[in-house]
């Protein structure tokens, strides 16, 4: 079990408590649940959970993607044939893609090889990333270290929401924090930047982590029966 819900929220909490001079009971508990998901799924972009899904080769030269790959996010690392070589065997990302073919008149998303298709009958493995997600049980498989960089992520989308909230006002009520007059959407639109900025410093501390996945991406359709 790595980090999960109630954890998030508790210490959220405490940290609001500690570091911030405005007021949060704005935001319900559900409202905060909700945005703690968004926060994973944010999270998500620069550290992807690493999943394995072994595959078994048939005579195509196409084969059916993991039924947790996420159109969009997921990106396969490696494929790994033959399996259990020491030093691991990969097969060269030139020879295969994910690709959109046409399969009994559905547009599909397949891995497609060009050369080195596995022999039939033969298991490889596909290393490939998805979103981590919380459970039915609010669990999820993020881990402990990463904590205090999901925390101040979720920090920051509870200030950008009261933001928006009180921008929509008519006549935002005017506070007073640290001796500086602004406005309450102001003031939570400052505090998200500085959350963000938090949680930047901690899973990020370059800001040069790029979610580079789409290269491997093709759009380019096939008609399985002319393939």
């Amino acid at each position: 079990m790595g980090v999960y819900l109630e954890q998030i929220a508790d210490s959220a909490n405490r940290f609001l408590r500690n570091n911030s001079a405005s007021d949060f009971t704005g935001l319900s508990q559900a409202d905060r649940n909700d945005l703690i998901r968004d926060a994973v799924k944010e999270y998500s972009r620069k550290r992807p959970l690493n999943k394995v899904y072994p595959i078994t080769a048939g005579s195509d030269s196409w084969h059916t993607l993991p039924p947790d790959w996420e159109d969009g996010f997921s990106y396969i690392k490696k494929i790994e044939y033959p399996i259990e070589d020491s030093p691991p065997s990969y097969i060269d990302q030139r020879f295969w893609k994910v690709d959109r073919m046409i399969i009994s008149g559905v547009q599909t998303q397949v891995l497609r090889f060009r050369y080195q298709n596995p022999t039939e009958g033969q298991v490889f493995w596909v290393k490939y990333v998805i979103r981590h997600t919380l459970d039915s049980n609010n669990d999820s498989e993020i881990p402990e270290n990463d904590l205090n960089a999901l925390v101040f992520l979720s920090c920051s989308y509870y200030s950008d929401s009261l933001a928006s909230f009180y921008a929509s006002k008519s006549s935002p009520e005017v506070a007073n924090v640290e001796g500086i007059g602004s406005t309450q959407s102001e003031e939570y639109d400052r505090l998200a930047k500085r959350w963000f900025k938090k949680y930047l410093d901690l899973i990020d501390p370059q800001n040069t982590g790029v979610y580079g996945s789409i290269n491997y991406l093709t759009d380019e359709f096939f008609d399985r029966d002319d393939d």
